[in-house]
């Protein structure tokens, strides 16, 4: 191999000087450079004992992904192998553990696209995504080879093999315990080539002219998520925009315990981001996708931890369990650097919470689609709401820009310019090449360049007199109350706005019937205090669900505020009906 794909060769493209082609290059790279660095935190189960971690170095794991690639290479037709033109496609359904992580570096050392598929889609989305990609093969854990099979009856061509759930990763190692390191050749061109799709959960796409968003696991969708390209420059990118923002948010040696599980973007990010500082990833311990908290707590305890990254969903649930079973006992999470969360809002109660204990909190705002955008500027001199507002990277300013989302609103939707460098390669949603994000932001204090972000386009709810409510600030004031256990707040297209309540049943369980509903309109009357008179939930207007039912979340706690709309549309529009009704029964009593 020549000298040049060994070093620390750099290219120069979009400001950037690239110090290695792809995420493969870093591996191999680091696997020869460093090839005693621990990179890599994983559980290690044995029998009658408590799981505790196992390490392993950049050249194990490469060792490991060069054996498991030879394994692999049974399943795949020969010949397209040894084409060079990246051309096979291969979907892989499984949990996202050690293995999964090895699985996708031995598929990119062969060659492949490898396309993760969230285990949360339903059997109807996987085909979907399947046939649009053309992938032409499945890999899958045992476990979901029951959907597997109702796939694989609808699609032609597409060929399926299981993954060794069994496999034993320290076998994996001991196959290859010479001192070669087996690197690939690596190219300039390699920045500019495919090697992984991803698809978010809750970004989906028109099909047969219906738009909208369904749960994973809805069979009966008419929407699905979109396949989102990723070249290795935007997989790279990261670490150069966190580099850029402010060099303390990872540093050599860090250890990143992250939530987001490998059939996740950002949970495959994090891996060569921690790899790029010389830092550690490490897995949650535990056998299951997602973690419990009290999973994550016995990863935090081990004491290996540092940083730990996650959306607020999960955090909350995290600070619960602590508040709870802990017996208030921050402790353990006193001994990170910081917290760092995305994906969503974070209630201000839980912020104020984490704050108070004396645990550092920081936020950032991207997606699959875009990467990074903005961080939480931990030196602001906004104190007192710093943790709301967000800074863009100098790297980044010449390629976004904000559109109004009327001529009379601050409030302005985040767009991506068509030159951006940082985006995917796909993903242009506007004539003029640029993508908008849906996400909407204010800037404060005007000219700052702070901005707290709104929500999303479709939390913006337009009544039907013209006037607008913004769901979010609504909601997540309701769901500070511990009745409530998820809200959503509706009225687009109604003449006002109503909430449907799903409960926390625990709470719920020490109140009487009546007593229920009178803390849940404490709950909103709270919210009430901080709205606008045109939104502020009336009495009549809100509706609590049986016990048995629930608000459909995406992964990151946000509500799925379409398909509210659709699986509760019976509910919606009786509790309108009923208020409408009333209201003119009042009229004609009184002669008005």
């Amino acid at each position: 191999i020549p000298g040049t794909f060994i070093c620390h060769t750099l290219y120069e493209i979009n400001m950037i000087d690239y110090e290695y082609y792809s995420v493969l290059h870093l591996l191999e790279a680091h696997a020869l450079s460093k090839p005693d660095n621990v990179c890599l935190l994983y559980p290690n189960f044995k029998p009658q004992q408590p799981t505790t971690y196992a390490s392993v170095t950049f050249k194990q794991f490469n060792d490991m992904a060069n054996n498991l690639a030879k394994i692999l290479s049974k399943n795949f037709n020969e010949n397209e192998l040894k084409s060079n033109n990246n051309s096979i496609i291969v979907c892989l359904l499984a949990s996202g553990n050690v293995q999964y992580l090895l699985t996708i570096y031995a598929l990119l050392k062969l060659n492949i696209i490898v396309f993760p598929l969230s285990i949360r889609n339903s059997q109807p989305a996987i085909v979907h995504l399947i046939t649009k990609t053309n992938a032409s093969y499945l890999l899958y854990s045992q476990q979901y080879s029951t959907i597997v099979n109702d796939t694989i009856k609808e699609l032609k061509g597409v060929k399926i093999a299981t993954l060794d759930d069994e496999i034993d990763i320290q076998d994996l190692l001991v196959k290859n315990n010479n001192d070669d390191i087996n690197l690939s050749i690596h190219k300039k061109e390699d920045l500019e080539r495919i090697n992984v799709i991803y698809h978010r959960a809750f970004h989906y796409e028109s099909v047969g002219g219906n738009i909208g968003l369904v749960a994973p696991g809805n069979s009966g969708s008419t929407a699905f998520p979109k396949p989102i390209y990723l070249d290795n420059k935007r997989l790279l990118n990261p670490y150069y925009i966190y580099k850029n923002f402010n060099e303390d948010n990872y540093k050599p040696n860090d250890t990143l315990l992250s939530m987001a599980p490998f059939f996740y973007e950002y949970g495959f990010r994090m891996t060569f981001i921690m790899w790029q500082n010389k830092g550690i990833y490490a897995l949650p311990l535990t056998r299951t996708v997602p973690p419990s908290p009290h999973d994550v707590l016995a990863s935090i305890k081990s004491g290996k931890i540092n940083i730990f990254g996650s959306a607020p969903a999960a955090l909350e649930q995290l600070i619960d369990t602590i508040k709870v079973e802990n017996n208030n006992d921050y402790s353990p999470l006193k001994q990170l650097r910081y917290i760092s969360f995305g994906g969503a809002p974070c209630p201000d109660e839980l912020c104020k919470n984490i704050l108070d204990n004396g645990i550092e909190l920081r936020c950032e705002y991207g997606s699959t689609e875009t990467g990074p955008c903005m961080f939480y500027d931990f030196e602001s001199p906004l104190i007192n709401t710093r943790l709301k507002r967000m800074r863009i990277p100098n790297i980044r300013k010449p390629y976004l820009t904000f559109i109004p989302e009327s001529d009379d609103s601050n409030i302005k939707e985040l767009v991506l310019l068509p030159n951006d460098p940082f985006k995917a390669s796909n993903i242009s949603n506007r004539s003029d090449g640029s993508y908008t994000t849906n996400d909407l932001f204010i800037e404060d204090p005007p000219n700052s360049g702070y901005y707290i972000i709104q929500g999303r386009i479709d939390d913006t709810l337009i009544h039907t007199n013209g006037t607008k409510t913004n769901a979010i600030p609504i909601e997540l004031t309701i769901r500070e109350h511990l009745i409530v256990k998820q809200v959503a707040v509706i009225g687009h297209d109604r003449f006002c706005t109503s909430a449907i309540i799903q409960l926390n049943i625990d709470e719920a369980s020490k109140y009487q019937l009546n007593e229920i509903d009178k803390q849940v309109w404490m709950a909103i009357e709270a919210a009430n205090r901080n709205s606008p008179k045109h939104s502020r939930i009336l009495k009549e207007m809100y509706t609590i669900l049986p016990m048995n039912k629930y608000l459909p979340v995406t992964d990151k706690g946000n509500i799925m505020r379409k398909k509210i709309l659709v699986e509760y549309e019976d509910i919606i529009n009786d509790m309108y009906n009923k208020f409408l009704n009333n209201v003119d029964e009042h009229q004609q009593q009184s002669g008005t």
